[in-house]
């Protein structure tokens, strides 16, 4: 499920948001040669805290799916913290905002 490859991305975002995660913005990744970690590829019984945790450190960067619902989801916060915190002057450019809907950052 992870990998270092440049073109390897994690995919944070709202399940509330699921549906156009999975028919818009995954297809448009793959169609580029992107490799994509995202939840839904978790191994049952696994610690999904462990899980996030392994997908941020290991991808590229982390793709943050802004929406209204992803701005009130504690576990988008939580990936979010933990890709800024890998790359604080975001040199690197860890985390990507993906503008899905109009949101108050």
């Amino acid at each position: 499920m992870s990998s270092s490859d440049a073109n390897t991305v994690f995919i944070s975002y709202s399940h509330k948001d699921s549906v156009w995660v999975r028919e818009t913005l995954l297809p448009r990744l793959r169609a580029h040669a992107f490799d994509i970690l995202i939840d839904t590829d978790f191994k049952a019984g696994a610690f999904g805290l462990q899980q996030i945790e392994k997908c941020v450190i290991d991808c590229r960067h982390v793709l943050a799916v802004l929406s209204p619902a992803y701005m009130t989801s504690d576990w988008g916060t939580l990936e979010n913290v933990m890709a800024q915190c890998l790359d604080p002057a975001a040199r690197a450019r860890k985390l990507v905002p993906v503008l899905h809907k109009d949101c108050i950052l």
